[in-house]
């Protein structure tokens, strides 16, 4: 190869790298909006796949609900795509009045909520049965902390701790087991999964949550399903508008 072919080709390896820079540029930040069933997401969806954004471009994955279809789904996504942000959305049912019906929060500490044994009529769970270290990374005292969140609230909603169940808390005594033990605010089915899977991946996480019932309320009349989805939709539009105006 002469002098002046090689040079050639070094101009046109440099002239590929600066468009490579320039597409990941134009990119911007690649956020997926994660939620258990497609109907807590279908409105910000429906908007936020008709707008264009300068500084990131937004994805939707539905997991299915619980703790397994969203570890299988969550894992996949973060080793195939390799996603900024992984924002988990969804609803969630509340145990204290100060995140009231159609409250938002974001949630700052997750828990395993019923992962364990029940012994002599005492609950004991992985910790508890010297099965799993508290301080095993990820965890911290038993619980995961998202550590992104001074970064990531650009909105400011109020931090709430959660714990994350396969079965849906009804029972007074075990409603009261899960405050005492896990000072825990409200309950999902797929929380802790999010926080565990961005924290070994190490990506950047949110879950934001839309309180529609109370824990333990069983009568599906004194839900307000369709007015926290709302609330969440909303928010989730406004809050890729502000990471695209702050980044």
């Amino acid at each position: 190869m002469s002098t002046s072919h090689l040079q050639q080709l070094i101009l046109q390896i440099e002239f590929l790298k600066t468009i490579a820079v320039i597409k990941a540029t134009t990119l911007g930040m690649n956020i997926w909006i994660i939620a258990a069933t497609d109907f807590e997401i279908q409105a910000a969806k429906k908007v936020l796949l008709n707008e264009t954004f300068e500084n990131c471009s937004v994805h939707f994955l539905t997991t299915g609900v619980g703790m397994l279809l969203s570890a299988v789904k969550l894992t996949q996504l973060c080793l195939e795509q390799k996603p900024d942000l992984l924002l988990q959305a969804g609803v969630a049912g509340s145990f204290t009045n100060n995140f009231p019906l159609n409250s938002l929060t974001i949630v700052e500490q997750e828990a395993f909520g019923d992962l364990g044994v029940v012994e002599d009529t005492v609950w004991k769970d992985l910790f508890d049965l010297k099965l799993l270290s508290k301080n095993e990374v990820p965890f911290k005292d038993g619980f995961i902390i998202n550590q992104h969140i001074a970064k990531w609230n650009v909105t400011n909603l109020p931090k709430a701790n959660a714990v994350t169940v396969n079965t849906i808390t009804t029972e007074p005594h075990r409603i009261d087991l899960l405050q005492k033990k896990y000072a825990a605010h409200i309950e999902t089915m797929e929380g802790i999964v999010l926080h565990y899977v961005g924290a070994y991946f190490q990506i950047p996480y949110l879950q934001i949550r839309a309180i529609s019932n109370f824990v333990g309320e069983r009568n599906k009349q004194n839900w307000t399903l369709q007015a926290a989805i709302e609330q969440l939709n909303k928010h989730l539009v406004a809050y890729v508008h502000a990471i695209n105006k702050n980044r």
